[in-house]
């Protein structure tokens, strides 16, 4: 069920709908709170909403289920770059050691 609930808000995601679709991630975390790919989408599309600090709590929880998933280490990467304090080049450089081939990109 909690595929689903991702599914759904990937649609809306999708079609820049972002309060529907953090809706739909959120139930999907409340189905499988242990998912990494569920806090990242959330962060993602906190990011969209203007909510940065939010979104920055999701990536990092993403990345404490999963150190080894690159999304979350992207979306850690992208959400300080708003906030003042942060460094976003050591989830960049993280994310680019686990995907190598993007570095080619």
């Amino acid at each position: 069920e909690g595929e689903s609930f991702k599914e759904q808000g990937n649609v809306y995601y999708a079609k820049k709908y972002y309060n529907e679709a953090y809706n739909y991630y959120t139930k999907a975390i409340g189905i499988c709170p242990k998912n990494a790919s569920y806090y990242s989408n959330q962060a993602a599309t906190s990011i969209m909403l203007g909510r940065f600090q939010e979104a920055l709590g999701d990536a990092h929880q993403s990345l404490r289920l999963d150190d080894s998933f690159v999304q979350g280490h992207l979306g850690g990467g992208k959400c300080p770059l708003s906030l003042e304090n942060a460094r976003p080049h050591v989830s960049f450089q993280r994310a680019l050691e686990l995907d190598h081939k993007n570095a080619q990109e």
